[in-house]
């Protein structure tokens, strides 16, 4: 097997003429460092992705393309190609990425000179579309400090653009990742690798630029945050649900990557209070954002959507905004609203005094057929807000449905 594999996770990679996915292939085909594989997996492009690699790597044996049946969203796609990997290392490489010829070598090097390092990675320096050089991006921080725990708070609050998750990385660090939190869908997916690979090892940036990125148009244009929200998060049909919390998320997948750790009880404890306070601070304006939609999705009503048709032994993609009947898919109903449940418990512990959010988590309560518990998040409410409208006719309902409990034959 090569010492080195590429994933490439794709979609719509003709995009702009194609010329940044031919520029990424042409880098790899220029490597000074040739022992590696490339595993391209396509979520379905309906462009000409395929053709440009038909035409660009020709019959090139360490170049493989899998094409998958429809597009399941970017962290499907990832995982797959990292899951296909058999070698040491690994290297996440993306089709607006290219690398300069000395890349994969001097990478290499540093992690076959030092078992203790588990990246090694560059500078990366920022073009347009037609090559021509923008910023230079470096790291402001040790990554490569001797102590775990200082590592992952340095990544914590200085890291931006997670340069080091292009890097070449060693497999087996990664593999905790893919096996341990499988399934994660959090905000920010290469951070949460960058920080539980830091607390096994360290990341060090090679003094120069060998990492070449193009700027994504949304970057440019600044869009507004509610837009850029529902393109990352919200848009993606693989998620199948109207309701989801990328950042408080975020914040618990960290927490648990520390309580998995072989740190200390002590240093655990320490480092996950860091951690709640440096992403509730750094991430305040993303978490308002996305408890805003929540609030909205549940006060409305629009929080069922997430509840999916059965037929047969199949969750139909299609009809995925239609509510069942009443009185069907009671289990699915459950499932769906205990994990709502959660979601909401675990934003009230970050966010105990944002507006309307246990009033919120009152009604989904109250739907999942616990009065007690919607009660008791009703009372935090009323004394936030005792002249909300919506509270009072929440208090009203609560209470005839306590009544009825208390005249119901025992």
């Amino acid at each position: 097997m090569p010492l080195v594999t590429i994933g490439m996770p794709l979609y719509n990679a003709g995009r702009n003429d194609g010329r940044p996915f031919k520029r990424a292939l042409d880098s790899l085909l220029k490597q000074t460092f040739t022992d590696f594989k490339v595993v391209m997996v396509d979520n379905a492009s309906t462009d000409d992705t395929a053709k440009i690699i038909k035409r660009e790597v020709k019959h090139d044996p360490r170049f493989y393309y899998q094409l998958n049946d429809g597009n399941w969203g970017f962290y499907y796609n990832a995982t797959r190609a990292m899951m296909a990997c058999e070698s040491k290392y690994y290297v996440q490489f993306h089709f607006d990425y290219y690398f300069a010829p000395t890349f994969l070598e001097e990478c290499v090097n540093v992690l076959e000179a030092d078992p203790g390092v588990m990246i090694a990675y560059s500078h990366c320096q920022f073009v347009d579309h037609a090559g021509n050089l923008l910023d230079l991006y470096q790291e402001t921080t040790d990554l490569a400090h001797k102590d775990a725990g200082q590592r992952y708070l340095n990544l914590l609050n200085h890291v931006g653009w997670c340069t080091a998750y292009h890097g070449v990385q060693r497999y087996w660090a990664l593999t905790w990742y893919l096996f341990q939190a499988l399934g994660r869908r959090n905000a920010a997916w290469d951070n949460e690798i960058l920080a539980t690979v830091a607390l096994r090892g360290k990341l060090v940036e090679i003094p120069k630029p060998l990492i070449f990125r193009h700027k994504d148009a949304y970057q440019k244009e600044k869009i507004p945050l509610s837009e850029h929200f529902d393109r990352l998060y919200f848009n993606y049909h693989a998620y199948r649900r109207a309701f989801f919390l990328p950042y408080c998320t975020w914040i618990h997948d960290h927490c648990q990557d520390i309580l998995e750790t072989g740190l200390p009880p002590a240093r655990k404890d320490e480092l996950i209070h860091q951690t709640v306070s440096i992403l509730l601070r750094r991430y305040e304006t993303f978490l308002d954002c996305e408890l805003t939609r929540a609030v909205r999705l549940v006060l409305t009503g629009e929080f069922k959507r997430g509840v999916r048709r059965w037929e047969g032994d199949n969750i139909l993609a299609k009809n995925e905004t239609d509510v069942p009947p009443k009185g069907q898919y009671k289990y699915l109903d459950f499932v769906y609203l205990a994990q709502l449940v959660k979601d909401l418990e675990y934003a009230n512990f970050l966010r105990p005094d944002f507006p309307k959010l246990s009033l919120a988590r009152a009604v989904v309560r109250l739907e999942l057929g616990q009065p007690g518990e919607a009660w008791a998040a009703l009372e935090t409410a009323y004394k936030q807000d005792p002249d909300n409208k919506e509270v009072q006719e929440l208090r009203a309902k609560l209470m005839a449905v306590q009544g009825k409990l208390a005249g119901a034959p025992g």
